[in-house]
């Protein structure tokens, strides 16, 4: 074989290796569909790290990203935090806070906090509380849970038993509600609020 074939058969083989790396994906439909679900979730991620010139811009991009539902923005000192409803997958129905960040660039959406979903049986209502942290390190409280009780349209939230905020329930259709304590007053011990249905 001379120098010439040689360096055909080579070029042959390698165009083989290279095409066989190429050939359509015979995946089952479950790893197809799995592959798709990461492509749309660095979409997603993209859409909620990106910056944007106004707050609104970027609270919009970011329940575009997270298919949710706004229920309300609230300040806090120079904060901002955006509270929302999940409406797909197994998060649908539960509470999600996120915050927006301003820095040179604009402003873009931030959640570091996993969604918050309760779910009780015979009860009126539940509660339950967390904390979120906005990506410049500032905290607040967070109580929320949902009203099962149809009769209950209003919260209250107290501190040793002092009324602070009365707020409608968020979403009636799921029962939803939740309040915000700022963090200069975030109680030390637990046990100093409580959530009560408004009479």
């Amino acid at each position: 074989m001379g120098m010439r074939q040689g360096a055909r058969l080579m070029l042959v083989v390698i165009l083989l290796i290279f095409a066989a790396g190429c050939a359509p994906d015979k995946d089952t439909p479950a790893k197809q569909a799995g592959e798709a679900e990461r492509r749309a979730t660095g979409t997603a991620a993209e859409n909620r790290e990106a910056w944007h010139p106004t707050v609104d811009e970027a609270v919009k991009a970011g329940l575009a990203a997270e298919d949710g539902r706004l229920l309300s923005v609230e300040k806090d000192e120079a904060e901002t935090f955006v509270f929302f409803m999940a409406r797909t997958g197994g998060a649908d129905g539960a509470l999600g806070v996120a915050s927006i960040t301003k820095g040179e660039q604009g402003y873009r959406w931030y959640r570091a906090e996993a969604y918050h979903a309760s779910q009780s049986v015979d009860v009126p209502f539940d509660t339950m509380s967390f904390t979120v942290k906005s990506e410049s390190g500032h905290t607040i409280k967070v109580y929320s849970g949902r009203v099962y009780d149809p009769s209950i349209r209003k919260m209250n939230l107290l501190e040793n038993g002092v009324l602070l905020q009365t707020k409608e329930i968020a979403d009636p259709k799921s029962g939803l509600y939740y309040f915000m304590v700022e963090r200069r007053k975030v109680p030390l011990e637990s046990g100093a609020y409580e959530v009560k249905p408004a009479v």
